[in-house]
């Protein structure tokens, strides 16, 4: 027998704010992971995924 139930998921800042500052893009872990990408394309000009040939993940 299973009995259904309630899964909450809250997510915090880092900062333990658990309210995202309005147009923070930090608060954004996509938007976090794409300044990382930026960064990194911009200090090595490697696009990471991409193979010899220069193909996989463009920007």
């Amino acid at each position: 027998e299973h009995e259904a139930g309630t899964v909450r998921v809250e997510a915090v800042r880092l900062d333990g704010d658990p309210e995202p500052a309005a147009g923070d893009r930090a608060t954004d872990p996509l938007a976090a992971l794409d300044a990382e990408l930026d960064a990194h394309i911009a200090g090595t000009g490697e696009v990471p995924g991409a193979d010899e040939r220069g193909e996989g993940r463009t920007r």
